[in-house]
């Protein structure tokens, strides 16, 4: 497992992720609110070397079960079923080890921040501390950088909430979007998962005008390769 996170590390680095049917990271593309880059996430290497590793920790939780077993009946019958059982790498370990396996997107904020937005995110954090609550925000600054201007309103809701109160009036301030099915639909060819077709919906009714059209990029540049969901993934996390 050691070697698999080396590998990773160094495919972040840029050193693991360059050879045969990989280029490391692309060079950033400058869009309304981010930059945009794709990388390496995994290489034929640490995807053969995470399946070994799991291989090897399924080996070892069997083994484990078995020697319980043998405890309380005294059969030793059970410890070879844990190598008969054990998973097969062949396919994650076909591919070359410097190839590109996994795909990544990512989605830098150039946007400036929003010192109105912020202040007002940081009340809303405040009262939830003060309530031993989670963040509404964990990073106000980051986000301010991305969110529509209304969106001040619904903190500044929140942070006048007593503790007891629900918090839904405030988060109904931002309405509904319908962007999730609209970004699903550009690119027929790779459909997304219900769960993440609603998170693009929840995150939409935050964000600027320019951070929806910036995930189109996902549909321009990975559709037609069978990365939309991996891009779209990244866009809703860079949120």
């Amino acid at each position: 497992m050691t070697r698999w996170l080396i590998l990773m590390v160094s495919c972040w680095l840029g050193a693991a992720c360059s050879g045969a049917g990989t280029t490391g990271e692309t060079g950033a593309i400058a869009l309304k609110a981010f930059e945009f880059s794709e990388y390496c996430a995994e290489t034929g290497a640490m995807r053969c070397e995470r399946c070994r590793g799991e291989a090897d920790d399924e080996r070892e939780e069997c083994l484990r079960v078995c020697a319980a077993l043998s405890e309380r009946t005294g059969s030793s019958t059970c410890f070879a079923s844990c190598d008969v059982t054990r998973r097969s790498c062949d396919a994650e370990c076909s591919l070359e080890s410097n190839e590109c396996a996994a795909p990544g997107f990512r989605f830098q904020p150039s946007l400036p921040s929003d010192a109105a937005i912020e202040a007002v995110c940081k009340s809303a954090n405040l009262r939830n501390q003060g309530c031993r609550q989670g963040p509404v925000r964990t990073d106000c600054e980051a986000s301010s950088r991305l969110e529509r201007p209304e969106v001040a309103g619904v903190y500044d809701c929140l942070a006048e909430l007593e503790c007891s109160a629900a918090a839904k009036a405030c988060f109904s301030r931002l309405g509904e979007s319908s962007f999730g099915e609209s970004l699903a639909a550009s690119c027929p060819s790779e459909a997304l998962d219900e769960a993440l077709v609603s998170a693009v919906n929840r995150a939409a009714v935050w964000v600027l005008p320019e951070v929806l059209e910036d995930a189109r990029v996902c549909s321009e540049r990975a559709c037609s390769e069978r990365r939309f969901s991996a891009c779209v993934q990244a866009w809703v996390g860079a949120l």
